[in-house]
C-alpha cells in the first residue's frame, strides 16, 4: 500500500471515532458533563491504534464536542451549561447600608438536622465525600497513644505542628509563611469574626461582595458594621472601579472578600486583579479580610493564589478551615493576620481561649503523610462532576430564563429565577 493509501486509511479510522462519539452524544447516551471512554479503552473497542483515537478526540474538542479535564479523561462539553445565561449583576449603586438578616435563615438552620430534608442550605459535602474513616483511625490511635496531649488545651498560636503543615501548604497558593505568623482558631467563622472585631468599630463599613455570603452579613449585623455592595462580576469577582470610588469618598473601612472560589457565585478573581486588589488597600490602609476556605477546592489544575500572597504590608488578613474539606465536626480555622495580629490574638484569648487539641493532632497527621493531597485530588474531580450535572438538571427541570452561576470550584451553585416566579 502507497504511503498516500495509508494516510487516506488512517483519516478514515479516527473519522469513524469521531463520527462514532458523535452520535453518541446526539443520541443523548452521553450527556453533557458525561465521561466519554478512555483512549485505551476506545481503541480497544473500535480495534484502532491509540494514535488514531487521539486524533479522533482533538477533532472532537477543536469542534466543542468535548473537553479534556487534566489527570481526568476527555468529558462531553457541557454546552447546555455554558449556554445558559449568568446570574445578573443587580448592585447598581454603592451605598452603605445597616444590615437586616431575614428570619427565614434561623427557619434552614432549625431544619439542619431533620433528615427527612435534603440540605441545600448549608454548604458542607456529604459524608460519603469525606476521608472521615481515615480521620477516625488517626483519632483512635492519638487517644490511645498519647492520651494526655489529646486531652489538654491547645492554647494560642495554637499547635505548632500544624501551623507549620499548613505554612508548607500555603506555598501552593503563593505565600511564604512562617508557622509564628498562623494563628489557630476553633473553626473558619471565628476567624473571620475575630479579624472583623480587630479591624473595625461599631458605625464602620465594610465592603462585600454582590451577592454575599449570608454569615458575613450576619457578623457585620451583630458588630454593629454597616455593609456596602460593590459590583460583582458572576465569574471574575467584584469590580474594582466601583470599590476605588468607594475608596475615594471614604466610604469604605473595610473589606471581607472571598475572592478564590466564591461563596455563593462560584467565581474565582483573576491574578492581575487579586494583586491590583492587595495595592488597593495597601495604599489606601484599608484592612482586607481574604476568606479562602474553598481555595484548595478549585477545578483548575494548580491552585489559585490568594491575595496575601501580593500583600507586602500585612493588610491583608488571610482566613480558612479545615471544616468545609475535610471534617464540619472539626471546627478548625486559622488566620493570618498580618499588621493585626497582636489584636486578633487579644481577642482569641478573651474569647475562647483554647482550640480542640485532639482536633489539630489529626489534621497535624493527616496533612504531613500527604494523605490530604491525595484526597483533594480525587474529590476536585468527584466536584466538578456533580455541580455539571446538577447544572443540567437544573436547566432542564427548572422555568425558562433561569440564571445559573458557573463556579470555579466549590459544591455551591446560584440560581436565579426568572421574573414571576416564587422561589419560596
Amino acid at each position: 500500500m502507497s504511503p498516500t493509501a495509508t494516510i487516506q486509511e488512517d483519516k478514515k479510522q479516527y473519522e469513524r471515532v469521531a463520527d462514532h462519539v458523535r452520535s453518541l452524544i446526539d443520541s443523548g447516551t452521553l450527556k453533557p458533563g458525561d465521561k466519554i471512554p478512555s483512549v485505551r479503552r476506545m481503541s480497544r473497542q473500535r480495534k484502532v491504534s491509540i494514535t488514531t483515537v487521539l486524533e479522533a478526540y482533538h477533532r472532537l474538542e477543536d469542534a466543542g464536542l468535548i473537553k479534556a479535564r487534566p489527570q481526568s479523561g476527555y468529558f462531553v462539553h457541557p454546552s447546555v451549561i455554558d449556554a445558559a445565561p449568568e446570574p445578573s449583576q443587580k448592585c447598581s449603586t454603592c451605598v452603605p447600608t445597616e444590615v437586616t438578616v431575614s428570619d427565614r435563615i434561623y427557619e434552614v438552620f432549625s431544619e439542619a438536622s431533620n433528615p427527612e430534608f435534603v440540605q441545600f442550605g448549608a454548604a458542607t459535602l456529604h459524608p460519603s465525600l469525606l476521608p472521615l474513616k481515615t480521620l477516625g483511625r488517626i483519632s483512635a490511635r492519638l487517644v490511645r497513644d498519647r492520651p494526655e496531649q489529646a486531652h489538654s488545651y491547645d492554647f494560642p498560636p495554637g499547635n505548632p505542628a500544624l501551623r507549620k503543615e499548613i505554612a508548607k501548604r500555603s506555598l501552593d497558593s503563593g505565600c511564604s509563611l512562617a508557622p509564628e505568623e498562623i494563628l489557630l482558631t476553633s473553626g473558619g467563622t471565628e476567624a473571620i469574626r475575630l479579624c472583623l472585631e480587630a479591624v473595625t468599630e461599631r458605625g464602620d463599613v465594610v465592603g462585600v461582595e454582590s451577592p454575599t455570603y449570608y454569615w458575613f452579613l450576619e457578623a457585620i449585623d451583630r458588630l454593629g458594621l454597616k455593609a456596602v455592595e460593590i459590583p460583582t462580576h458572576p465569574k471574575k469577582g467584584i469590580e474594582l472601579e466601583p470599590l476605588e470610588e468607594l475608596i475615594e469618598r471614604g466610604e469604605v473601612d473595610a473589606l471581607l472578600l472571598v475572592p478564590t472560589v466564591s461563596n455563593p457565585l462560584g467565581s474565582t478573581m483573576p491574578d492581575e486583579k487579586k494583586k491590583r486588589l492587595a495595592e488597593i488597600a495597601s495604599s489606601a490602609k484599608i484592612p482586607l479580610i481574604e476568606d479562602d476556605i474553598w481555595g484548595e477546592l478549585s477545578y483548575q489544575p494548580f491552585r489559585p493564589p490568594t491575595i496575601k500572597s501580593f500583600d507586602r504590608e500585612g493588610w491583608v488578613l488571610l482566613c480558612s478551615a479545615y471544616s468545609k474539606t475535610l471534617a464540619p465536626g472539626f471546627r478548625l480555622g486559622w488566620t493570618v493576620p498580618g499588621r493585626f495580629y497582636k489584636e486578633v490574638m487579644r481577642r482569641k484569648i478573651s474569647s475562647t481561649l483554647s482550640n480542640d487539641a485532639l482536633s489539630t493532632m489529626v489534621l497535624s497527621e493527616f496533612l504531613s503523610t500527604g494523605g490530604c493531597d491525595r484526597y483533594l485530588r480525587r474529590i476536585r474531580r468527584q466536584l466538578e462532576d456533580q455541580v455539571r450535572r446538577f447544572s443540567a438538571a437544573i436547566l432542564e427541570s427548572f422555568p425558562e430564563g433561569t440564571r445559573i452561576s458557573r463556579p470555579s470550584g466549590g459544591c455551591l451553585l446560584w440560581v436565579e429565577l426568572p421574573d414571576g416566579v416564587n422561589a419560596r
